[in-house]
């Protein structure tokens, strides 16, 4: 077994530097003629040139650096995709190929992946690519051309108002966790739909004059909502007074 892995190992690296001398010989082609010592120069400098997994990789420690840590995580959700997808080889610039982004998009099919998740991964692996041409790893290429690359309109989805009663009623005295998570639901509702790391930034300061104001951590875009009745109601749950508001520190 041991030997058979080896083999398989050697195996592999010769397919890779075949690809690296093939593309040495087609890059120094397209400058005019070239010698054996010119081939065996740009076979050893594009060995210095990382995988695709690992260009992915760097852009996710990029965006980490950037601060944006939610881009970070959908390149991270991608990568471990494509990873399952290659049984964990990595895989070179020059062997993407629109037969392989296929092959790749027929397997999240396979899986149970909505068109919408499909287009999700290949989005982001789009992107990297094209960072890659713009940083010079690559030439460009038009690999995404036969895969799903859009957003299709989904089914809207709303729960009845019905519903949302039957959940305000309900008597969760004996289990605070979920008297907490459907009170921070109902507060969520009657906001319009403030998600909960805007819940938790909130301040007393940010109520005013009958307006609550806040702006969206995701989009920098600032929101105004009337303060009714409904919302005190959940707030007086967790602290003496408006002035005291707090819904998370």
């Amino acid at each position: 077994m041991e030997r058979d892995n080896y083999l398989l190992s050697v195996g592999e690296r010769i397919r890779r530097d075949k690809i690296r001398l093939e593309k040495a010989i087609r890059t120094l082609s397209q400058s005019g003629p070239f010698t054996a010592d010119d081939i065996v120069i740009r076979f050893h400098d594009s060995g210095q040139e990382p995988s695709f997994n690992d260009y992915i990789r760097q852009q996710i420690v990029r965006l980490k650096r950037l601060g944006k840590i939610r881009t970070s995580e959908t390149y991270t959700a991608a990568l471990k995709s494509f990873s399952s997808f290659m049984k964990g080889s990595d895989i070179l610039f020059g062997e993407l190929s629109s037969d392989l982004l296929m092959e790749y998009e027929a397997y999240l099919k396979n899986r149970g992946n909505s068109p919408n998740t499909i287009s999700f991964y290949m989005r982001i692996l789009k992107a990297v690519y094209n960072r890659a041409v713009e940083n010079g790893l690559t030439g460009q290429r038009n690999l995404f051309k036969s895969v799903y690359t859009g957003v299709e309109k989904t089914l809207k989805r709303a729960i009845h108002l019905n519903d949302i009663r039957r959940i305000k009623r309900l008597d969760l005295s004996l289990k605070p966790h979920l008297d907490f998570a459907r009170d921070m639901f109902l507060f969520c509702f009657y906001t319009r739909g403030m998600s909960f790391v805007d819940m938790a930034y909130l301040k007393k300061g940010d109520i005013a004059n009958g307006i609550l104001t806040y702006r969206r951590k995701k989009t920098g875009q600032q929101l105004f909502i009337r303060w009714e009745k409904c919302m005190q109601e959940i707030i007086k749950l967790f602290c003496l007074s408006v002035q005291d508001f707090k819904v998370v520190h």
